[in-house]
């Protein structure tokens, strides 16, 4: 049986167009990369040259011919739209969280009432959830975190080849919710000690006002809170380093394990 020129044409271009539109969905939802300052012509060119520089791990990782029919195609591209959104997920989720709970502490210091515009987040936050936002950012570059989108890309054609519809939507939404959870946490647990201490100082306070009541506790919380939680989050930032450190490394990658197993 022969295949004609024009057959084998047609699947090139749409193995590199598949390939494109996964990377696409990571590329959405990325933090650095789905910031809107980027220009679109940038995305672009980034995107094409990763699907070249991976073109022969995607060739060698199909199991079957790209079916041409439209019915098909649309399947397709919604599948590696969605392995892309959830390898976007993996990476961004962290910060996410990270800067939910770092918001709750900022509000949990006083400053409820000087939020600032957060662009890792699109949304207004707090001081503190900006600044820890951005160090943590810092952080990621500084550990290699494109190189790791990067292989964790060439990983999934691997793991999840393109146009196998091996995704099962049932499974992946519970195992959706169990790496979910386990992100969350991690975010939380870095930001809990400057929530505990907020709290542990609102319990001083509220006894301290009992026993003096005419004292003025605004003027002795609001300068306190804010000394003792700079203090805190300069002592969290080498724990923060660690502990993104551990996560890309290691948790990362088993994380990716379980959300498309």
């Amino acid at each position: 049986m022969q295949i004609s020129l024009d057959f084998l044409t047609v699947q090139v271009i749409l193995t590199l167009f598949l390939g494109m539109t996964r990377v696409t969905g990571l590329i959405l939802v990325a933090p650095i990369l789905s910031r809107s300052s980027i220009p679109a012509m940038v995305k672009i060119f980034l995107t094409a040259t990763i699907v070249l520089s991976f073109y022969p791990t995607i060739l060698n990782a199909s199991e079957s011919l790209i079916l041409t029919d439209a019915w098909h195609l649309a399947i397709a591209v919604f599948h590696e739209l969605l392995v892309g959104f959830g390898l976007g997920i993996l990476v961004s989720l962290f910060f996410d969280s990270l800067a939910s709970f770092a918001h709750m502490s900022g509000i949990q210091m006083g400053q409820s009432a000087s939020n600032v515009f957060n662009p890792a987040l699109n949304a207004p936050t707090s001081p503190t959830g900006t600044f820890i936002s951005n160090v943590a950012l810092m952080f990621f570059l500084f550990l290699g975190g494109i190189n790791h989108m990067i292989f964790l890309l060439k990983k999934s054609f691997t793991l999840v080849p393109l146009a196998s519809y091996s995704l099962d939507l049932a499974v992946l939404g519970e195992n959706y919710l169990g790496v979910f959870s386990e992100i969350f946490a991690i975010g939380m647990k870095l930001v809990l000690p400057l929530i505990a201490l907020m709290f542990v100082i609102d319990v001083f306070v509220a006894l301290f006002a009992k026993i003096m009541p005419q004292a003025n506790m605004f003027f002795l919380l609001m300068p306190g809170k804010l000394i003792l939680g700079a203090l805190i989050l300069i002592f969290m930032l080498n724990t923060l380093y660690l502990r993104m450190e551990q996560y890309f490394e290691i948790d990362f990658w088993t994380l990716m394990d379980q959300l498309f197993s």
